[in-house]
């Protein structure tokens, strides 16, 4: 049998006792099973934290227009944590269906699109001016 488990967390330390957790416990039902246990890690990205005055800029920016917003932590892999080396970063999700995204099953309203367009364009702004 083989599967695949992605487990991120914001906290580096954090994230490392997850993975100890989850080898811990497959040892043991492979040991209580006599199975055999292999897996290769095939990413291992630290965290890329958002710089926290443009989070709350943006912040700012939605309760301004009165968008509503969830700020969240993202274990994505994006440009960001590239662009992250040489400057402040922060991203901007718009809202998908019942959560999907990257399945063919994502979509996301015009409203929600033209929302993150707004937001987007008001941090552009407050960062320019």
């Amino acid at each position: 049998m083989q599967f695949t488990i992605d487990a991120r967390h914001p906290d580096p330390e954090r994230c490392e006792r997850l993975y100890a957790t989850h080898e811990g416990m497959m040892r043991e039902v492979a040991a209580r099973r006599n199975l055999d246990l292999d897996w290769t890690v095939q990413i291992d990205h630290r965290p890329c934290r958002s710089d926290p005055a443009v989070v709350s800029m943006l912040q700012k920016s939605a309760a301004e227009q009165e968008i509503p917003i969830l700020t969240m932590a993202s274990g994505a892999g994006h440009d960001t944590q590239q662009m992250a080396t040489i400057a402040k970063v922060a991203m901007i999700f718009v809202r998908s269906k019942e959560g999907r995204s990257h399945t063919p099953e994502e979509f996301s309203s015009i409203a929600d699109i033209v929302a993150g367009i707004r937001l987007l364009a008001a941090g552009i702004h407050k960062l320019a001016y």
